[in-house]
């Protein structure tokens, strides 16, 4: 399928063992939602899969992902991205993940804000993050797998769900992270009604790296796995 996009910067990828080079639009137009439009495209080289998922919300993310994977298998590279995704189910992005690695997938490790009113009342420590059960990693298996050099876009833009995507796809070392840093905000949302109308939502769970370094109010940025590559005024007015 021919490429409406137009090269603006030449991106050498690394997966594993194995170079990759291939060229890339900084900031190319994406479609509103995944399933509006075809689900893989090779704009760069016919030899590189590019797949833009821009949301976690449902399973049409994962469906459609999987629609595309017997032609994913057939080319040496893949570039997925979450630079427009704005997150949804953290289950969702560990499915499509698992479609690159036959080994259990770990993504952040997750802590939960407890309150002691009795402690608080003794002026004592009133509040304490318990970590949440760990289940040894996501390990959905597939009778295929894409082995070739996978790249992961990132940007502002990826939020929450995306976020955990992107810190699991860093933790299984599967690929390179190219782009700017995420939004630094994921955990599960409390939502709620407000008094005359409107709603909100606050984080009711903590999420950092499995050794305690933080991502959220950063955002993820995880060299040497990580290539920055910053948005420009030709790219931003093109859309």
């Amino acid at each position: 399928m021919r490429s409406p996009f137009k090269p603006l910067a030449v991106l050498a990828l690394f997966a594993l063992a194995a170079p990759l080079t291939a060229t890339a639009d900084a900031t190319p137009p994406l479609p509103e939602r995944l399933y509006t439009v075809p689900a893989i495209a090779t704009p760069y080289k016919p030899d590189i899969a590019y797949i833009s998922i821009d949301h976690f919300e449902s399973e049409e993310s994962v469906k459609m992902f999987e629609l595309a994977m017997p032609e994913i298998l057939k080319v040496k590279g893949l570039v997925i991205d979450v630079r427009r995704n704005g997150g949804g189910s953290s289950d969702f992005g560990l499915r499509i993940l698992s479609w690159l690695s036959r080994r259990p997938i770990v993504s952040a490790a997750s802590y939960r804000r407890d309150d002691n009113a009795v402690s608080r009342a003794h002026a004592s420590r009133a509040v304490s993050w318990a970590p949440l059960a760990s289940d040894g990693g996501y390990t959905e298996q597939h009778k295929e797998v894409f082995n070739g050099p996978v790249a992961v876009l990132i940007g502002p833009q990826t939020f929450s769900a995306a976020e955990d995507f992107t810190v699991a796809f860093r933790l299984m070392k599967r690929g390179v992270i190219v782009g700017e840093a995420t939004g630094g905000s994921t955990g599960q949302p409390l939502f709620f009604a407000l008094p005359g109308g409107g709603n909100a939502r606050i984080c009711v769970k903590r999420d950092v790296y499995p050794d305690g370094s933080l991502f959220v109010g950063k955002g993820v940025l995880s060299l040497p796995y990580h290539y920055v590559i910053r948005r420009i005024p030709h790219g931003l007015s093109a859309g």
